[in-house]
């Protein structure tokens, strides 16, 4: 017994035509896009004229992270994020193997609130890796950030 033909009618067009005309989707119930192959590539066609080329933020910011002035520019962020993301993940692994107490079980030392999380009060240095005093969110954002 031959298998029955599979039909959809195309959104956009509004023909009727095979599976096999049809991208595959996992979004839609029958498994196939909504539009046909033909629609979709003109549709497409249409899209990357008119809307990818309106969005200029998005097309400059994307040119400039990949210009050798974007890419010089995110190695040196990396590099000075670098060593405090390693003392933060220093600090977080004492607290999960319950080397220290969590921040959030003691008090803040510039107010009485409870803590939230660990201040690196002496720097970043190795040196200074466990060096860390509990703050409150408000507290260490003041110390960051500071209002000049």
């Amino acid at each position: 017994m031959p298998k029955p033909i599979k039909t959809k009618r195309c959104n956009r067009c509004k023909k009727i035509k095979d599976f096999s005309e049809f991208h595959k989707s996992v979004d839609v119930k029958d498994g196939m896009q909504r539009m046909c192959k033909i629609c979709n590539k003109e549709y497409q066609k249409v899209y990357k004229r008119t809307y990818r080329k309106t969005d200029k933020y998005k097309t400059s910011a994307y040119e400039y992270r990949h210009s050798p002035q974007g890419l010089l520019a995110s190695r040196e962020v990396y590099k000075r994020n670098r060593i405090k993301k390693l003392s933060s993940a220093c600090v977080r692994y004492k607290v999960k193997i319950g080397k220290m107490i969590h921040p959030k079980l003691l008090k803040c030392i510039s107010c009485i609130n409870q803590a939230q999380e660990y201040h690196h009060h002496n720097g970043y240095d190795k040196k200074h890796c466990y060096d860390v005093v509990p703050v409150c969110i408000v507290c260490h954002n003041k110390v960051h950030n500071p209002i000049t």
